[in-house]
Protein backbone atom coordinates (compact mmCIF):
# COMPACT_ATOMS: atom_id res chain seq x y z
CA UNK A 1 0.00 0.00 0.00
CA UNK A 2 2.76 2.44 0.95
CA UNK A 3 4.73 1.67 -2.22
CA UNK A 4 1.65 2.14 -4.37
CA UNK A 5 0.76 5.58 -2.99
CA UNK A 6 4.42 6.66 -3.10
CA UNK A 7 4.61 5.66 -6.76
CA UNK A 8 1.40 7.52 -7.56
CA UNK A 9 2.59 10.61 -5.69
CA UNK A 10 5.72 10.69 -7.87
CA UNK A 11 3.63 10.27 -11.02
CA UNK A 12 1.25 13.02 -9.89
CA UNK A 13 4.26 15.33 -9.59
CA UNK A 14 4.92 14.77 -13.30
CA UNK A 15 7.98 12.58 -12.69
CA UNK A 16 8.61 9.12 -14.12
CA UNK A 17 9.16 6.82 -11.10
CA UNK A 18 11.26 4.47 -13.24
CA UNK A 19 13.77 7.24 -14.00
CA UNK A 20 14.90 7.97 -10.44
CA UNK A 21 17.55 5.29 -9.98
CA UNK A 22 20.58 6.66 -8.14
CA UNK A 23 18.96 9.98 -7.21
CA UNK A 24 19.47 11.40 -3.71
CA UNK A 25 15.78 11.44 -2.89
CA UNK A 26 14.55 10.75 0.64
CA UNK A 27 11.66 8.62 1.85
CA UNK A 28 10.07 9.48 5.19
CA UNK A 29 7.06 7.35 6.06
CA UNK A 30 5.04 7.12 9.23
CA UNK A 31 3.97 3.62 10.25
CA UNK A 32 3.02 1.82 13.43
CA UNK A 33 3.25 -1.88 14.17
CA UNK A 34 -0.32 -3.21 13.96
CA UNK A 35 0.45 -6.96 13.93
CA UNK A 36 0.74 -6.99 10.16
CA UNK A 37 1.81 -10.37 8.78
CA UNK A 38 2.85 -13.52 10.67
CA UNK A 39 4.68 -13.11 13.96
CA UNK A 40 8.41 -13.68 14.06
CA UNK A 41 7.96 -16.29 16.79
CA UNK A 42 5.79 -18.47 14.55
CA UNK A 43 7.80 -20.91 12.42
CA UNK A 44 6.04 -21.46 9.11
CA UNK A 45 6.44 -21.12 5.35
CA UNK A 46 7.10 -17.37 5.71
CA UNK A 47 10.13 -17.87 7.94
CA UNK A 48 13.21 -16.21 6.49
CA UNK A 49 11.23 -13.53 4.66
CA UNK A 50 9.61 -11.60 7.49
CA UNK A 51 12.58 -9.43 8.47
CA UNK A 52 12.59 -7.69 5.11
CA UNK A 53 8.86 -8.04 4.55
CA UNK A 54 7.11 -6.93 7.71
CA UNK A 55 9.64 -4.93 9.77
CA UNK A 56 8.70 -1.26 10.14
CA UNK A 57 11.99 -0.16 8.61
CA UNK A 58 11.03 -1.99 5.44
CA UNK A 59 8.20 0.46 4.77
CA UNK A 60 10.54 3.27 3.75
CA UNK A 61 13.32 0.91 2.70
CA UNK A 62 11.15 -0.97 0.21
CA UNK A 63 10.07 2.29 -1.44
CA UNK A 64 13.68 3.46 -1.78
CA UNK A 65 14.76 0.04 -3.04
CA UNK A 66 11.97 -0.20 -5.61
CA UNK A 67 12.71 3.27 -7.02
CA UNK A 68 16.49 3.09 -6.61
CA UNK A 69 16.62 6.12 -4.32
CA UNK A 70 19.82 6.82 -2.37
CA UNK A 71 18.66 9.54 0.03
CA UNK A 72 17.57 8.90 3.63
CA UNK A 73 14.99 6.13 4.07
CA UNK A 74 13.35 6.57 7.47
CA UNK A 75 10.27 4.95 8.95
CA UNK A 76 8.78 7.04 11.75
CA UNK A 77 6.72 5.67 14.64
CA UNK A 78 5.33 8.33 16.95
CA UNK A 79 1.95 6.57 17.11
CA UNK A 80 -0.84 8.73 15.67
CA UNK A 81 1.58 11.62 15.01
CA UNK A 82 3.81 9.45 12.78
CA UNK A 83 3.05 10.75 9.29
CA UNK A 84 3.07 14.44 10.23
CA UNK A 85 6.35 13.86 12.06
CA UNK A 86 7.64 12.25 8.85
CA UNK A 87 6.69 15.37 6.87
CA UNK A 88 8.45 17.52 9.48
CA UNK A 89 11.63 15.42 9.17
CA UNK A 90 11.49 15.36 5.38
CA UNK A 91 11.23 19.15 5.19
CA UNK A 92 14.20 19.49 7.54
CA UNK A 93 16.27 17.06 5.44
CA UNK A 94 15.58 19.06 2.28
CA UNK A 95 16.42 22.36 3.94
CA UNK A 96 19.72 20.94 5.21
CA UNK A 97 20.66 19.56 1.80
CA UNK A 98 20.54 15.94 2.92
CA UNK A 99 18.37 15.08 -0.09
CA UNK A 100 17.22 16.80 -3.29
CA UNK A 101 13.56 16.14 -2.58
CA UNK A 102 11.52 13.62 -0.64
CA UNK A 103 8.49 11.39 -0.55
CA UNK A 104 6.70 11.79 2.76
CA UNK A 105 3.59 10.12 4.08
CA UNK A 106 2.15 7.45 6.28
CA UNK A 107 0.39 4.11 6.22
CA UNK A 108 -1.91 2.19 8.57
CA UNK A 109 -2.90 -1.43 8.07
CA UNK A 110 -4.69 -3.10 10.97
CA UNK A 111 -3.63 -6.74 10.91
CA UNK A 112 -5.63 -7.73 13.97
CA UNK A 113 -8.58 -6.49 16.06
CA UNK A 114 -6.22 -5.68 18.96
CA UNK A 115 -6.73 -1.91 18.80
CA UNK A 116 -10.49 -2.40 18.90
CA UNK A 117 -10.19 -4.47 22.08
CA UNK A 118 -7.86 -1.94 23.69
CA UNK A 119 -10.08 1.06 23.04
CA UNK A 120 -13.32 -0.73 23.84
CA UNK A 121 -11.92 -1.58 27.27
CA UNK A 122 -11.35 2.15 27.79
CA UNK A 123 -14.78 3.15 26.45
CA UNK A 124 -13.04 5.09 23.66
CA UNK A 125 -14.72 3.54 20.61
CA UNK A 126 -17.73 5.31 19.10
CA UNK A 127 -20.92 3.58 20.09
CA UNK A 128 -22.65 4.44 16.80
CA UNK A 129 -19.73 4.02 14.40
CA UNK A 130 -19.41 7.76 13.81
CA UNK A 131 -16.34 9.82 14.64
CA UNK A 132 -18.05 12.96 15.92
CA UNK A 133 -15.04 15.28 16.17
CA UNK A 134 -15.61 18.22 18.54
CA UNK A 135 -19.28 17.29 18.92
CA UNK A 136 -21.41 17.06 22.06
CA UNK A 137 -22.53 13.65 20.79
CA UNK A 138 -19.01 12.22 20.57
CA UNK A 139 -18.72 8.81 22.19
CA UNK A 140 -15.28 7.74 20.94
CA UNK A 141 -13.22 7.29 17.83
CA UNK A 142 -13.66 5.10 14.75
CA UNK A 143 -10.66 3.21 13.43
CA UNK A 144 -9.67 3.54 9.81
CA UNK A 145 -6.96 2.23 7.53
CA UNK A 146 -5.23 3.88 4.64
CA UNK A 147 -2.14 5.55 3.26
CA UNK A 148 -1.14 8.87 1.78
CA UNK A 149 1.98 10.52 0.42
CA UNK A 150 3.15 13.91 -0.83
CA UNK A 151 6.24 15.07 -2.66
CA UNK A 152 8.33 17.70 -0.89
CA UNK A 153 10.98 19.88 -2.53
CA UNK A 154 12.18 23.43 -2.19
CA UNK A 155 9.79 25.98 -3.63
CA UNK A 156 12.51 27.33 -5.91
CA UNK A 157 13.28 23.88 -7.34
CA UNK A 158 9.58 23.17 -7.84
CA UNK A 159 9.06 26.39 -9.77
CA UNK A 160 12.17 25.82 -11.90
CA UNK A 161 10.96 22.34 -12.81
CA UNK A 162 7.44 23.56 -13.53
CA UNK A 163 5.94 21.33 -10.84
CA UNK A 164 2.45 22.06 -9.50
CA UNK A 165 2.68 23.54 -6.01
CA UNK A 166 -0.26 22.62 -3.80
CA UNK A 167 1.20 24.36 -0.77
CA UNK A 168 4.34 25.44 1.03
CA UNK A 169 5.37 24.01 4.40
CA UNK A 170 6.02 27.34 6.06
CA UNK A 171 7.01 25.85 9.41
CA UNK A 172 6.59 22.83 11.64
CA UNK A 173 7.42 21.61 15.12
CA UNK A 174 7.33 18.36 17.10
CA UNK A 175 7.39 18.02 20.90
CA UNK A 176 6.34 15.73 23.75
CA UNK A 177 3.94 16.06 26.66
CA UNK A 178 6.61 15.25 29.22
CA UNK A 179 5.72 13.79 32.60
CA UNK A 180 3.01 14.78 35.06
CA UNK A 181 0.15 12.72 33.63
CA UNK A 182 -0.28 9.21 32.20
CA UNK A 183 1.40 8.94 28.79
CA UNK A 184 -1.90 8.44 26.98
CA UNK A 185 -3.47 11.63 28.38
CA UNK A 186 -3.23 14.64 26.01
CA UNK A 187 -1.59 17.83 27.23
CA UNK A 188 -3.17 21.15 26.27
CA UNK A 189 -0.03 22.94 27.47
CA UNK A 190 2.26 20.85 25.24
CA UNK A 191 -0.09 21.43 22.31
CA UNK A 192 0.01 25.19 22.91
CA UNK A 193 3.81 25.05 22.91
CA UNK A 194 4.07 23.04 19.69
CA UNK A 195 1.60 25.37 17.94
CA UNK A 196 3.52 28.45 19.07
CA UNK A 197 6.77 26.87 17.92
CA UNK A 198 5.41 26.06 14.46
CA UNK A 199 4.05 29.59 14.04
CA UNK A 200 7.40 31.06 15.06
CA UNK A 201 9.24 28.80 12.63
CA UNK A 202 6.87 29.85 9.85
CA UNK A 203 7.04 33.54 10.70
CA UNK A 204 3.24 33.62 10.50
CA UNK A 205 0.88 35.42 12.86
CA UNK A 206 -1.79 33.26 14.45
CA UNK A 207 -4.48 35.64 13.18
CA UNK A 208 -3.59 34.70 9.59
CA UNK A 209 -4.64 31.05 10.03
CA UNK A 210 -8.14 30.62 8.56
CA UNK A 211 -8.40 26.82 8.67
CA UNK A 212 -7.23 24.41 11.36
CA UNK A 213 -7.20 20.71 10.59
CA UNK A 214 -7.22 19.35 14.11
CA UNK A 215 -6.57 15.92 15.54
CA UNK A 216 -10.23 15.61 16.59
CA UNK A 217 -10.62 11.93 17.46
CA UNK A 218 -14.06 12.23 19.06
CA UNK A 219 -12.62 11.28 22.46
CA UNK A 220 -11.96 13.07 25.75
CA UNK A 221 -8.90 14.66 24.13
CA UNK A 222 -11.01 16.94 21.92
CA UNK A 223 -11.85 19.55 24.61
CA UNK A 224 -8.18 19.74 25.62
CA UNK A 225 -7.21 20.31 22.00
CA UNK A 226 -9.86 23.00 21.59
CA UNK A 227 -8.52 24.75 24.69
CA UNK A 228 -5.05 24.85 23.12
CA UNK A 229 -6.37 26.04 19.75
CA UNK A 230 -8.46 28.73 21.40
CA UNK A 231 -5.53 29.93 23.51
CA UNK A 232 -3.35 30.48 20.44
CA UNK A 233 -5.50 30.87 17.35
CA UNK A 234 -8.78 31.95 18.91
CA UNK A 235 -7.21 34.62 21.08
CA UNK A 236 -5.49 36.15 18.05
CA UNK A 237 -8.81 36.49 16.23
CA UNK A 238 -10.82 38.18 18.96
CA UNK A 239 -11.82 41.00 16.60
CA UNK A 240 -11.96 38.87 13.46
CA UNK A 241 -14.01 35.98 12.13
CA UNK A 242 -13.42 32.81 14.18
CA UNK A 243 -11.02 30.28 12.66
CA UNK A 244 -12.62 27.20 11.11
CA UNK A 245 -11.79 23.89 12.79
CA UNK A 246 -12.30 20.43 11.33
CA UNK A 247 -11.00 16.89 11.34
CA UNK A 248 -10.76 14.44 8.45
CA UNK A 249 -11.52 11.70 10.97
CA UNK A 250 -15.17 12.66 10.75
CA UNK A 251 -14.97 11.58 7.09
CA UNK A 252 -12.56 8.67 7.06
CA UNK A 253 -12.10 7.57 10.65
CA UNK A 254 -8.85 7.59 12.59
CA UNK A 255 -6.13 6.21 10.33
CA UNK A 256 -3.61 6.37 13.18
CA UNK A 257 -0.08 6.49 11.69
CA UNK A 258 -1.55 7.89 8.45
CA UNK A 259 -3.89 10.37 10.18
CA UNK A 260 -1.64 13.42 9.81
CA UNK A 261 -0.95 12.97 6.11
CA UNK A 262 -4.67 12.50 5.41
CA UNK A 263 -5.34 15.76 7.25
CA UNK A 264 -2.64 17.53 5.25
CA UNK A 265 -4.03 16.23 1.94
CA UNK A 266 -7.50 17.46 2.96
CA UNK A 267 -6.13 20.93 3.69
CA UNK A 268 -4.22 21.05 0.40
CA UNK A 269 -7.35 20.10 -1.52
CA UNK A 270 -9.32 22.76 0.32
CA UNK A 271 -6.71 25.31 -0.70
CA UNK A 272 -6.66 24.02 -4.26
CA UNK A 273 -10.43 24.46 -4.57
CA UNK A 274 -10.68 27.62 -2.49
CA UNK A 275 -13.22 26.08 -0.13
CA UNK A 276 -13.54 25.08 3.51
CA UNK A 277 -15.54 21.91 3.97
CA UNK A 278 -17.88 21.16 6.85
CA UNK A 279 -17.05 18.97 9.81
CA UNK A 280 -19.42 16.00 9.72
CA UNK A 281 -21.57 14.87 12.67
CA UNK A 282 -20.93 18.10 14.57
CA UNK A 283 -24.31 19.81 14.30
CA UNK A 284 -24.19 20.20 18.07
CA UNK A 285 -20.66 21.37 19.03
CA UNK A 286 -19.27 20.21 22.34
CA UNK A 287 -20.30 22.25 25.35
CA UNK A 288 -16.88 21.78 26.97
CA UNK A 289 -15.75 25.16 25.64
CA UNK A 290 -17.48 28.52 25.20
CA UNK A 291 -17.71 28.86 21.42
CA UNK A 292 -18.87 32.46 21.67
CA UNK A 293 -15.52 33.52 23.12
CA UNK A 294 -13.20 30.78 21.83
CA UNK A 295 -12.44 32.41 18.47
CA UNK A 296 -13.16 29.05 16.80
CA UNK A 297 -16.05 27.62 14.82
CA UNK A 298 -17.13 24.33 13.25
CA UNK A 299 -18.20 24.95 9.62
CA UNK A 300 -21.76 23.68 9.11
CA UNK A 301 -21.52 23.64 5.30
CA UNK A 302 -18.96 23.93 2.53
CA UNK A 303 -18.03 27.59 2.15
CA UNK A 304 -15.75 29.76 0.02
CA UNK A 305 -12.22 30.30 1.26
CA UNK A 306 -10.98 33.57 -0.23
CA UNK A 307 -7.27 34.26 -0.26
CA UNK A 308 -5.92 37.11 1.83
CA UNK A 309 -3.15 39.08 0.14
CA UNK A 310 -2.56 36.12 -2.15
CA UNK A 311 -2.30 33.52 0.64
CA UNK A 312 -4.41 30.89 2.31
CA UNK A 313 -2.82 29.85 5.59
CA UNK A 314 -3.83 26.66 7.37
CA UNK A 315 -2.58 24.58 10.28
CA UNK A 316 -2.52 20.80 10.70
CA UNK A 317 -2.23 18.97 14.03
CA UNK A 318 -1.47 15.36 14.83
CA UNK A 319 -1.06 13.98 18.35
CA UNK A 320 0.19 10.52 19.26
CA UNK A 321 -0.87 8.30 22.11
CA UNK A 322 2.89 8.13 22.71
CA UNK A 323 2.74 11.74 23.93
CA UNK A 324 4.30 13.17 20.77
CA UNK A 325 2.66 16.24 19.22
CA UNK A 326 3.21 17.52 15.66
CA UNK A 327 1.97 20.78 14.13
CA UNK A 328 2.40 22.12 10.60
CA UNK A 329 1.75 25.55 9.06
CA UNK A 330 0.88 25.48 5.36
CA UNK A 331 0.81 28.45 2.97
CA UNK A 332 -1.29 27.77 -0.10
CA UNK A 333 -1.09 29.94 -3.20
CA UNK A 334 -4.16 31.81 -4.36
CA UNK A 335 -4.35 29.68 -7.50
CA UNK A 336 -2.20 26.53 -7.88
CA UNK A 337 -0.17 26.45 -11.06
CA UNK A 338 -1.11 23.84 -13.67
Amino acid sequence: VALRVAWRAVENAGVNPAALDGREIGVFFGASGMEYGPTVAAVNDYSGHRIAGTALGSVSGRISHALGLTGPAITVDTACASSLTAVHQAAAAIRSGECDWAIAGGVCVMGSPGAFFEFSRNNALAADGRCRSYSSGASGTVWGEGAGAVILESAGAARSAGHRIYGVVAGSRVNHNGSGAPIVVPSADAQRRVIAGALAAAGVDAAQIDLIEGHGTGTLGDPMELDALSAVYGAARADDRPAAVGSVKSNAGHAQAAAGILGLVKVLQCGRNGTIVRTRFADEPTDKIDWDTAGLRLPAATEPWPARDGHRFAAVSSFGVSGTNAHLIVDMPEAPNA
